[in-house]
């Protein structure tokens, strides 16, 4: 892991601690090796992050929307991140193949099966390519 990594992940935990009560206890539970889809009710901005930082040094790579790679800092902390681009409109081939990839590499892939961020915090309809990674690849799956 590069110094940077290091150091951006050191400065969040922090951040979460200070500024948040986070029951990680859960986390804790997340097995420590082997592919894992992780199901993310996508209620924040900060849900992503906090899983990065404090799941480390598991590898996480998580379902982003493409439009953050607009912006510098946003793009450069989602490659530091491996997340992967998606077009939530149509999801391309290219999109599942780099899931796959990651589940095949024994790593944890994140999820917001809702497709986007829940403005009321309420569940809302998911998507059908979770169902699809989860059979294709019939692996563990936790929700968040």
């Amino acid at each position: 892991m590069k110094l940077s990594e290091r150091v951006i992940n050191s400065l969040l935990r922090t951040f979460f601690r200070l500024f948040f009560r986070i029951d990680r206890s859960e986390l804790a539970k997340v097995p420590q090796t082997g592919p894992l889809l992780m199901m993310v009710n996508h209620t924040s901005n900060l849900e992503g992050p906090m899983l990065y930082a404090f799941l480390h040094p598991r590898p996480l790579h998580a379902l982003a929307k493409q439009e953050l790679w607009d912006h510098k800092f946003m793009a450069y902390l989602m490659n530091m991140w491996k997340s992967i681009p998606v077009d939530r409109q149509n999801m391309g081939r290219s999109t599942m193949d780099a899931c796959f990839k990651v589940l095949d590499d024994q790593h944890i892939l994140a999820i917001a099966p809702e497709g986007t961020r829940s403005k009321d915090g309420k569940l809302q309809e998911g998507k059908g390519g979770v169902a699809f990674i989860a059979h294709k690849k019939d692996i563990p799956m936790i929700p968040v």
